[in-house]
């Protein structure tokens, strides 16, 4: 069976979305008083050291929600098959980077098929491939990074404890940086990652 043909777990896709809870969960005020700066500090960094920058992205985007892990993950080919590369991670998700997951039957690939920010929980029992990460994920925020108005990646956090669930504020910082990295120009071919036809 290919990379790109992974079967999905026992949980159907309607079971495991969560984004009718993001308002619920959200107290209506907004968290991140610093969001500014970091947005400023991102653009300053991502001419000389795009690879930097997108790291400083995940470890602040981790610091900021709470969240367990943290990454970029950008479409790529590898084998002959499409795949998401991890270009960027934090936290529980660091010793990932550089890896893939394939990009049909994965929470990255749902995203860019709906173009929209999407919260999911316990995505391993829908997604098999999922379970490249090691262990069970409790909750996972995801929003799309574009390339010239197409939906090339994904900026994502994650749960595995289940100690701070994603709620409405979180996704709205994810969106925000996610829509900035999207128009940083000439950011994807200076990745030491994405040589790929999907990024140039």
């Amino acid at each position: 069976m290919s990379r790109d043909s992974m079967p999905p777990q026992g949980a159907t896709l309607d079971e495991i979305l969560l984004n009718h809870e993001l308002d619920s969960r959200f107290n209506g005020r907004p968290r991140y008083p610093d969001e500014a700066d970091l947005l400023l500090e991102m653009v300053q960094n991502i001419a000389p050291q795009p690879q930097a920058a997108l790291q400083r992205l995940v470890e602040s985007v981790l610091s900021a929600t709470q969240a367990d892990g943290a990454g970029v993950s950008l479409l790529d080919e590898e084998g002959g098959q499409t795949v998401f590369r991890w270009v960027a991670t934090a936290g529980e998700a660091r010793p990932l980077l550089g890896q893939t997951m394939p990009r049909h039957g994965s929470p990255c690939g749902e995203v860019l098929a709906r173009n929209g920010v999407l919260l999911m929980r316990e995505p391993g029992r829908h997604y098999a491939s999922v379970q490249v990460l090691g262990q069970p994920l409790q909750e996972v925020l995801l929003a799309p990074i574009h390339r010239d108005a197409e939906p090339v990646g994904t900026l994502w956090v994650l749960s595995s404890t289940g100690h701070h669930r994603f709620d409405a504020e979180d996704a709205r910082l994810l969106q925000s940086l996610a829509a900035l990295a999207s128009e940083t120009g000439d950011l994807f071919e200076r990745l030491s990652f994405g040589n790929s036809s999907y990024l140039s």
